[in-house]
């Protein structure tokens, strides 16, 4: 049985995740990595959940605001957004059922996490899934007329139905590859610093991704559904603005745990000196 590339890249894409994500939680007491490590697993189907329900609810939901013309979506579309979600909001919810700090477990799982997409998305540019939009650039890149996904070439006008190849389009996944990359890299250098508040590290690498996934979708030229427009914004766009305010309201809320916690010390000073009323 021969594998796909798109195939052989995502299971790259696993291996090197969790890979990445055993080294980030190495230095953490036995007890404590294992429980991180068991939350993520049980936490894996849910990264199929998440990236076909969220995708059919954006179908629908765009189904209603056009009008509900016509026939239901059809159920069965894969959303990268979803799966992330997914993954990572049952991992918090298995971490806090375990007692642990999620915000520190966020952290640890956020440089694996870009890691995963960053070579996940190399398989879809192997695969030629989610094209780019036309370019003079000298990096375009130009897709035989017998590529698996020439048809959606010519169907988006982006190339002749006799026609030996493509025109020249953006590498737009490689572009989201090279954010994630760098929100992999910013990851695991604030994951070495001290003086990293817990938190952090999941609000920077979280900006940096939906921050370039959100410049990235500008060079889209699919018309799948991260790459339909929807008003002023795609999909993808609407899901980074999404994904950047998650992550500046956990951050906020963090930051508001921990000027908690240090009041309280000062406060049962306060009491002690004070004494009993009476």
């Amino acid at each position: 049985m021969t594998l796909s590339p798109w195939l052989l890249c995502q299971l790259a894409a696993l291996s090197a995740a969790a890979w990445l994500f055993f080294r980030t939680t190495r230095d953490l007491p036995p007890a404590h990595a294992g429980a991180l490590r068991w939350a993520l697993v049980r936490a894996l189907p849910f990264t199929v959940v998440g990236a076909l329900c969220v995708d059919y609810a954006l179908r629908v939901v765009g189904y209603a605001l056009a009008g509900a013309r016509g026939p239901l979506p059809v159920f069965g579309g894969l959303m990268a957004y979803g799966a992330l979600f997914g993954l990572g909001g049952a991992y918090a919810l298995f971490v806090r059922g375990a007692r642990l700090d999620v915000y520190g477990a966020l952290d640890r799982v956020t440089g694996p996490l870009a890691l995963l997409v960053a070579v996940g998305r190399l398989g879809c540019f192997m695969a030629g899934c989610e094209h780019g939009a036309p370019t003079s650039a000298p990096w375009g890149v130009r897709y035989p007329a017998s590529h698996p996904h020439f048809a959606e070439l010519v169907r988006d006008g982006l190339a002749g139905g006799g026609a030996a190849w493509s025109r020249p389009l953006h590498p737009a996944t490689l572009y989201e590859a090279g954010f994630a990359l760098a929100a992999c890299a910013l990851s695991v250098a604030l994951l070495r610093r001290p003086s990293t508040k817990p938190g952090g590290v999941f609000f920077a690498g979280t900006l940096v991704y939906a921050g370039g996934r959100f410049v990235s979708e500008a060079f889209r030229g699919d018309g799948g559904p991260s790459g339909a427009d929807h008003g002023a914004l795609t999909t993808g766009q609407a899901m980074s603005l999404f994904a950047i305010g998650l992550a500046v309201s956990l951050a906020l809320r963090a930051n508001e745990a921990r000027a908690v916690a240090g009041a309280a010390p000062a406060v049962k000073r306060c009491r002690a000196r004070s004494g009993p009323l009476g």
